[in-house]
């Protein structure tokens, strides 16, 4: 699971080679293949390369702080959540439901319950590791948002269409 997801980071990065884009679905080519590359194009090799190596570091990151959270419901081998961990992350990108929530832990029960660990607590362990990277720091981050906003002012291309009162320049 894991090389599949790199594998696409991998060809987000360097382009589609033209064989492959034949066999893709062409809804799939124009509502996500497409935009994905459109924005690749508008970064400099350098750039892409950097925006890969940070990726590779967030979800190595990911795959740590999970597997401290697996841990605390039984022995968990970091192989294995090395393995589990990037599916997981992919399975909750898939807009099949609303943030991952129902899929992400039926996927995590399938793949550490086949590795012996309890399906209960891969279910609950995959909801902790969503609520503790994405729910927490948004909840965190909500007042400094809050706060930013209440303290900007106009830009000053807005000042003549205030001026003037009718909404133009």
């Amino acid at each position: 699971a894991g090389v599949v997801v790199l594998a696409g980071g991998v060809l987000g990065n360097l382009g589609v080679p033209p064989p492959l884009a034949r066999l893709l679905p062409a809804r799939l080519l124009e509502r996500v293949v497409t935009p994905v590359l459109s924005a690749r194009d508008g970064l400099s090799p350098g750039a892409r390369t950097e925006l890969l190596a940070l990726s590779f570091v967030a979800q190595l990151l990911n795959t740590v702080a999970g597997w401290q959270i697996y841990r605390a419901f039984g022995e968990m081998p970091f192989l294995d959540v090395l393995h589990g961990m990037p599916l997981l992350t992919f399975t909750a990108a898939v807009p099949l439901t609303i943030s991952g929530i129902g899929l992400r832990e039926t996927v995590a029960m399938e793949v550490f319950g086949s590795a012996g660990y309890p399906p209960a607590s891969a279910a609950l362990a995959a909801s902790l590791v969503f609520v503790g990277a994405n729910v927490l720091p948004s909840l965190l981050l909500l007042p400094l948002a809050f706060f930013a906003r209440a303290g900007q002012t106009s830009r000053p291309d807005d000042a003549p269409a205030a001026a003037n009162g009718d909404g133009r320049p």
